[in-house]
């Protein structure tokens, strides 16, 4: 089971079951440019618009990682990795 916090300084957050890591994406909304953390690697990014659609990937052997959506127009996207899914709004 994981616990989705959304803190009051516009990040969103899943930590794990074991309370080991969390997974940070901040800020949320954004106007595009994000960042994504993790106490661990966090290896393949995916982003996906509202109707499902690949629209950005990288992979990645760091724990924080740049994410720039910033030519996608705005809406809900959803953020996977590390089999974690975070929606993500871009304004």
């Amino acid at each position: 089971t994981h616990t989705i916090v959304v803190k009051t300084c516009n990040t969103s957050s899943i930590e794990l079951a074991n309370g080991s890591s969390e997974l940070l994406v901040y800020p949320n909304p954004n106007n595009g440019n994000m960042t994504v953390s993790f106490g661990n690697k966090l290896g393949l990014i995916r982003v996906y618009n509202a109707i499902g659609e690949l629209v950005y990937q990288i992979q990645t052997e760091t724990t924080m990682q740049e994410i720039n959506i910033s030519s996608m127009n705005p809406g809900v996207y959803m953020l996977e990795l590390q089999g974690q899914h975070i929606r993500v709004i871009k304004e």
